[in-house]
């Protein structure tokens, strides 16, 4: 087995100096900021020996602010876009319709939650997020819940980038809402009303 060591300052080095800052930069990165990285280890080293369990260590995790910078991990065996459905509590979820588009592998990306005021319908909301970053695909619900499940107390969180259409021919997006002690996860209808207290995640590229 060959044990690859990172020079970790030299990244941030370079990370710092890819993004157009100075050296200098570095002096900036707070006590948070370290500890955000090693709860970020913890959580891949937690999945890589645990794949198929929750981390509950993952509970204390704060859900991120508006324009704060987070990561995600895409699991496809526990995003199935119909056992979304079925999972939270629909019946007849197998006359239920994925219409895409969706996500594939186990890729992690990077992703803001933003808020855009009231709307009239998902469409103006994506409108409004095109210059945030692109709607997070639906799936991506799934890995949101695992590594933050404790709401945050300040309303609901939208996934616009995909689709499901129920037995209705409706429209609808995943999402997630204040719960008991975790999030309630549902759908809700494209075409309707999506007042200021609503959050969406976008995908940043």
């Amino acid at each position: 087995m060959i044990t690859v060591t990172l020079d970790y300052e030299a990244l941030i080095y370079q990370g710092i100096t890819d993004a157009g800052g100075q050296p200098d930069d570095i002096n900036l990165l707070t006590e948070d900021d370290v500890k955000t990285l090693g709860r970020l280890a913890a959580e891949r080293g937690a999945e890589q020996r645990s794949p198929n369990q929750p981390t509950l260590a993952l509970t204390t995790l704060a859900v991120p602010k508006n324009g704060e910078i987070f990561e995600l991990t895409f699991n496809a065996d526990d995003a199935d876009p119909i056992g979304m459905v079925q999972s939270d509590g629909y019946s007849e979820a197998y006359m239920w319709k994925f219409k895409g588009p969706k996500v594939t592998g186990t890729p992690t990306r990077r992703f803001k939650i933003m808020s855009v005021g009231h709307q009239s319908n998902t469409e103006a909301v994506n409108k409004a997020l095109a210059e945030h970053g692109t709607p997070a695909l639906g799936q991506w619900r799934e890995a949101f819940r695992r590594k933050y499940p404790r709401h945050d107390g300040e309303g609901p969180i939208g996934f616009t980038g995909s689709e499901w259409e129920d037995p209705y021919r409706i429209c609808l997006f995943p999402c997630v809402s204040n719960g008991g002690d975790t999030w309630d996860s549902y759908f809700y209808w494209l075409n309707d009303d999506v007042r200021a207290r609503w959050r969406f995640v976008v995908e940043l590229t």
